[in-house]
């Protein structure tokens, strides 16, 4: 502040007479007690900041909880697809995986011929055995027309 201007001097200016009842060094000091009560003031300006981070805080809490939820959704729903479609639920269901000899899936008749040897992957184990017989059944694969035989 400048002497010259009479802004910040400690004296009041020429032609400035205080307001009637009041002395001047109150009249000075009546804005810097408004400003000191008021929003321009560090401190309600620091304590405007804090609520204002504090309200932020718990907004962004908010949302990572709601993030977390739906991860971990999202996870519960990706591990059920992948143990539906694990071959071990495929064996807990009833099915059966079997390996030929040579260590090939057996995906239909037509892959053995009697006396061939097999392991038979059940849900709890293996059984080993021998094909005795082979019969095909018409309909049994999909590009064949014929109807599906009853197992």
């Amino acid at each position: 502040m400048s002497l010259r201007s009479g802004r910040g001097c400690s004296r009041p200016r020429a032609g400035s007479a205080p307001a009637p009842g009041s002395s001047w060094i109150a009249t000075r000091a009546a804005p810097h007690a408004a400003h000191a009560a008021g929003a321009g003031h560090p401190r309600s300006l620091v304590d405007a900041r804090r609520e204002e981070t504090a309200q932020l805080r718990d907004q962004a809490r908010t949302s990572l909880r709601h993030r977390l939820d739906r991860a971990e959704d999202d996870l519960g729903h990706r591990v059920a697809r992948v143990r539906s479609l694990s071959p071990l639920a495929t064996l807990e269901r009833g099915y059966a995986v079997v390996v030929a000899a040579d260590g090939s899936v057996v995906t239909g008749v037509a892959d053995l011929q009697p006396p061939q040897q097999v392991s038979i992957r059940l849900v709890d184990g293996r059984l080993r055995g021998t094909v005795t017989d082979v019969e095909p059944l018409a309909g049994a694969r999909p590009d064949d027309p014929a109807p599906q035989e009853a197992i």
